[in-house]
């Protein structure tokens, strides 16, 4: 038997207003880890690079994920910051967000939020989400970009998600970046991380 598809969903957010984020650096690490993994043709790769609050519901809906990447800004109350109709900053409600995935992300088991000050939101998404990774505070951006390297490149290679977040950290401290020790591992009640096999053996 085959493994199915994993589908990523990478959302971002770098409203005009706000300082300018290397999302699509980040976008394109993500993509060259997963092109260069083992497991590569068990991937798919779906994005959004000025995702609005009116398209967020959509977008889970039509893409069903297995893993969403939101990539942007975190305001310092936990919330995420998603783009207005004209480009500016709207900050999204951290409970709706939540009951998103509830209602609509049956398929999500993994959510990595690469954005300042979200481990709020993280909280509030494992009580319905596999496995949620968020930032304790502000995470310079070439550490972020670091860390979702490193992610991806494990989890292609068919790690378990609390081995591939051990990993990425490692990564980010390996090469002498700041702030290795800012991403949070957060678990949904009775599933440990270690046993989230996104890829899982034949």
């Amino acid at each position: 038997m085959s493994r199915r598809q994993i589908k990523i969903l990478f959302l971002a957010a770098n409203p005009s207003n706000e300082t300018r984020l290397g999302l699509g650096a980040e976008s394109t690490k993500i993509k060259e880890a997963l092109e260069a993994a083992t497991s590569r043709n068990h991937f798919t790769f779906s994005e959004d690079h000025a995702v609005r609050l009116d398209s967020l519901q959509r977008l889970v809906l039509k893409q069903n994920p297995s893993i969403v990447h939101f990539s942007g800004h975190g305001a310092t109350a936990g919330k995420l910051v998603f783009e207005d109709s004209e480009g500016k900053s709207v900050v999204a409600d951290s409970n709706a967000i939540a009951e998103l995935f509830r209602l609509a992300g049956e398929s999500t088991r993994l959510i990595v939020l690469n954005a300042c000050y979200s481990e709020l939101q993280a909280k509030a998404l494992a009580e319905h989400v596999d496995a949620v990774i968020g930032m304790a505070t502000a995470i310079p951006d070439q550490s972020a970009i670091a860390f979702a390297k490193a992610l991806y490149e494990a989890l292609g290679e068919g790690c378990n998600v609390k081995r591939a977040f051990d990993l990425a950290r490692n990564y980010v401290a390996l090469q002498g970046l700041p702030g290795a020790e800012l991403p949070v591992l957060l678990e949904h009640v009775g599933v440990p991380a270690a046993s989230v096999l996104l890829l899982p053996p034949d």
